[in-house]
């Protein structure tokens, strides 16, 4: 089933962007009458009917909508941009599809990468939200350092991780319980800096190993989720 994202079903009528438009009349055929699927990303699907086929902007009459209750729990990926941005563009895409709740772009001391663009980022998570049919788009922070990550957003969580391999160190899925809005913050690609890791571990994260290996940023990024799903 292919569907379609507009951000406000809240109306009778809505209108595809020019984008959208132009795949389902160009590509899907659409015409009028035809009936096409709906998503918000916020637990909405709505079915609706095509009324004006134009594939510059479809006009499309909301009729049958179903709602999905948000996850309980967040599921949250705390991550700084690599300096090849497809690699840390592939991670959102997955984890979207994996089911994340919150993904926060973070600017570390050793970070290659300062700024990222958040409109294209948006674009990846809705194009992987409609790949993967669900009804939640995750969550994207702004790009802030590391710092203000901890003042504005730590306090959220009550089971937070820190992935610094070192021996003595628990393993991610031997730490986690389900249950409880968790967090991993996941280093640059230059790795933390000593007065980070002490940052952490006095806001009440805990160091983990997320594998025997080193992995990249973006590995790490995955392998985190799919230890705390």
């Amino acid at each position: 089933m292919i569907v379609f994202y507009h951000p406000d079903l809240n109306h009778g009528q809505v209108h595809l962007s020019q984008e959208q438009s132009k795949h389902c009349i160009k590509v899907l055929r659409k015409r009028v009458n035809d009936q096409i699927t709906l998503i918000d990303g916020t637990g909405t699907w709505v079915k609706c009917k095509i009324l004006d086929p134009n594939p510059k902007k479809v006009i499309c009459l909301l009729e049958e909508r179903t709602y999905e209750d948000p996850p309980l729990y967040k599921k949250a990926i705390a991550i700084a941009p690599t300096k090849q941005m497809a690699r840390y563009e592939w991670f959102l895409e997955k984890a979207t599809e994996l089911g994340i709740t919150h993904i926060y772009p973070l600017v570390f001391k050793h970070s290659e990468r300062k700024t990222i663009k958040t409109d294209r980022l948006e674009k990846i998570l809705i194009s992987a939200l409609k790949q993967s049919l669900r009804f939640h788009k995750p969550v994207l922070g702004d790009s802030m350092t590391f710092e203000q990550f901890l003042d504005q957003h730590a306090t959220q969580y009550s089971q937070k991780f820190i992935a610094h391999y070192q021996e003595g160190n628990s393993s991610l899925r031997d730490s986690y319980r389900q249950g409880l809005n968790t967090i991993v913050l996941i280093g640059p690609e230059g790795d933390f800096h000593e007065s980070e890791i002490e940052k952490a571990q006095a806001a009440g994260f805990k160091l983990v190993n997320l594998s025997e290996n080193r992995l990249r940023t973006e590995t790490a990024g995955l392998s985190a989720l799919m230890q705390i799903l």
